[in-house]
C-alpha cells in the first residue's frame, strides 16, 4: 500500500482503535484483530486496494476497472452488477471516498471520467 493511502486508511481507523482499546481489548493484538473485523463490516469502510486504485487513477490517470468505473461514473445499478461480495458492502464508503478526496471533475459522469482519462496535464 502507498503512503498516501495508507495514511488515509489509517485516519479512518483513529477512532475505531480508541473504541476497542476502551472496550477492555487484552493485547495490541487484539485491538487488530477488533479493528480488522469492524473494517470488514462498516459499509463506510474502503478496501485499500480501492483506495490504490483510485490513488492511480486520480495522480497517473490509469484507467480502473469495470466495477470503480461504474463508482466513478455514478452508475449504482452497474456498479452493484459488477462488485463481488466484498465490494457490494462498501460502496457506500466507496463514494464517501470519491466525495471526500477526489477532485470534481474526475468522477461524476460518464462524460468526467472519460473527460479526465484523456487529459494529459497534471490532477
Amino acid at each position: 500500500m502507498t503512503d498516501l493511502a495508507k495514511h488515509i486508511f489509517d485516519l479512518g481507523c483513529t477512532m475505531n482503535r480508541a473504541n476497542a482499546e476502551m472496550a477492555g481489548a487484552a493485547h495490541p493484538g487484539e485491538v487488530e484483530d477488533m479493528l480488522d473485523a469492524a473494517r470488514r463490516n462498516d459499509p463506510m469502510w474502503c478496501p485499500p486496494e480501492i483506495v490504490e486504485s483510485l490513488l492511480r487513477y486520480w495522480h497517473q490517470r490509469i484507467p480502473t476497472g469495470d466495477f470503480l468505473r461504474a463508482v466513478l461514473e455514478n452508475d449504482l445499478r452497474d456498479a452493484c452488477g459488477r462488485a463481488d461480495d466484498t465490494n457490494i458492502r462498501h460502496i457506500p464508503g466507496i463514494v464517501s471516498f470519491c466525495w471526500w478526496q477526489l477532485p470534481s471533475p474526475a468522477w461524476g459522469s460518464p462524460s468526467k471520467v472519460a473527460a479526465w482519462l484523456a487529459r494529459e496535464d497534471e490532477p
